[in-house]
């Protein structure tokens, strides 16, 4: 059943606003081709109201827009998405140059079926000298931010990406980047899903590219877009060179230091395999577990004699299943929820086979979908000190320990279950050698994220 809208006002009441549009385009519907170009952005999206389509008479053909009142714009797309604020012929947009502007998928029937959204970060933080730095992210494949590091360490880190949350389809974070040179150290590539508190290695560059190079991490749909940050460090030292090493468990274990529910298979953790899992489950109605840790060890590191560790960060393939679901029953039952949520509960570092240091358990629902979360830092150091002996260790790891909590309101509720999934844990760590120098020269051509509506 159509509905129709009386005005551009009774499209916004119906639209709830991820981001405020700034001033409107005055363009005229429909566009031509000519009219669009891949270099404008599209101001603001909103998520519809639940009926089949937003209309103002009359409808545009799907995937184009229709201009309305006040310079604001409707659009109809086969999935039933509306675009709001300035004004993009969804359908008529050219292919897009390298990546760049909104790509549309058309369907068979020639209908607009997907539309992804370069996604670019607002702001930059600069440590040391870098020449044109917002040509990292100005949407321009062909120009670059380029920076020359000697005698100490450069960062570029952008942030401020305008935010989007549990909408779209997919999120893809890009970073292109080109080491002209490098010199006795890495050019390490990190990302960040909690606004800087934990990074995770996207890139390690220890020898010179010969063409710029693209890397790309999916983004779980769960991560807000305004959280996440981009940080490129150039190694630069008169007295000792940087240096990095990432790896895999080896041994996997159950620890019952804490928790009562053991983890079955845990030796499907070690490896990087995304097939394969340690799990545990736990059924009741209103109750909670603590699992034990899963023991991940016998990371295989090889990190030079002397050198000082800077920072551990891990980064953690999990998967949980937290959900809330409601129902009305037949009196005098009424209202009912019930649900299950998985989170953490301990997450620590072994030190020569013994759990130590600060804990490092985040307060959020593991993702519904196997994702990588991070955990640590380039300069933590979880509460203890390490030695290269400690790291090289058989006995040096990663505890993991959930908290599986299930729910209901009303005991006539079924009894729930709560799962919870790992089937990774890399542990990169961050250190400086006692001797040496190092240089490079790096260039950043884009930083984006690819959102898929």
């Amino acid at each position: 059943m159509e509905r129709c809208l009386q005005n551009s006002e009774d499209v916004h009441n119906l639209l709830v606003p991820i981001v405020v549009a700034p001033t409107p385009v005055p363009v005229t519907a429909p566009l031509s081709p000519s009219q669009d170009t891949t270099s404008d952005q599209v101001a603001a999206f909103y998520r519809p109201h639940p009926i089949p389509f937003v209309r103002h008479a009359p409808l545009p053909p799907s995937g184009q827009s229709q201009m309305v009142a006040s310079g604001k714009s409707v659009s109809q797309t086969q999935s039933g998405r509306a675009v709001y604020g300035k004004i993009r012929n969804l359908n008529q947009i050219p292919a897009p140059i390298a990546g760049q502007g909104i790509a549309p998928t058309v369907g068979s029937n020639n209908q607009t079926v997907t539309k992804t959204l370069r996604n670019l970060p607002t702001t930059y933080t600069l440590t040391g000298s870098w020449t044109n730095p917002q040509n990292a992210i100005d949407n321009d494949p062909n120009t670059f931010a380029e920076a020359s590091s000697t005698t100490a360490n450069i960062v570029y880190l952008a942030t401020v990406f305008p935010n989007f949350a549990n909408w779209f389809t997919s999120n893809l974070l890009q970073v292109t980047t080109y080491v002209v040179a490098v010199t006795g150290g890495s050019v390490i590539v990190e990302y960040s899903t909690n606004s800087g508190t934990s990074w995770t290695n996207m890139r390690t560059v220890s020898s010179a590219d010969s063409i710029p190079v693209v890397s790309q991490v999916p983004l779980a749909l769960s991560i807000p877009t305004g959280n996440v940050q981009v940080r490129i460090t150039l190694p630069g030292s008169a007295t000792g060179t940087p240096g990095m090493a990432s790896a895999y468990a080896g041994t996997g274990a159950n620890d019952a230091t804490v928790g009562t529910a053991a983890w079955s298979n845990p030796s499907n953790a070690t490896g990087s395999s995304t097939s394969t899992f340690a799990s545990v489950s736990y059924t009741d109605t209103n109750n909670n577990e603590t699992t034990e840790y899963l023991k991940l060890t016998n990371y295989g590191f090889s990190v030079p004699a002397g050198a000082t560790i800077n920072g551990i960060a891990a980064s953690i393939y999990e998967k949980g299943n937290s959900a809330t679901n409601s129902d009305i029953l037949p009196p005098p039952y009424g209202d009912v929820s019930w649900g299950q949520s998985v989170q953490d509960f301990s997450v620590k570092l072994y030190k020569g086979g013994t759990i130590t240091g600060a804990d490092r358990a985040l307060g959020s629902n593991w993702p519904n979908v196997a994702s990588a979360v991070s955990y640590g830092g380039t300069t933590d150091l979880w509460g203890t000190t390490w030695t290269a002996a400690d790291i090289n260790g058989s006995g040096f790891g990663i505890g993991i320990s959930a908290n599986l909590t299930v729910f209901t309101s009303n005991p006539h509720v079924p009894t729930t279950t709560a799962i919870a999934a790992v089937y990774y844990a890399q542990i990169t760590v961050y250190y400086t050698t006692t001797t040496g120098t190092s240089s490079s020269t790096t260039r950043i051509y884009d930083i984006a994220q690819l959102t898929t509506l």
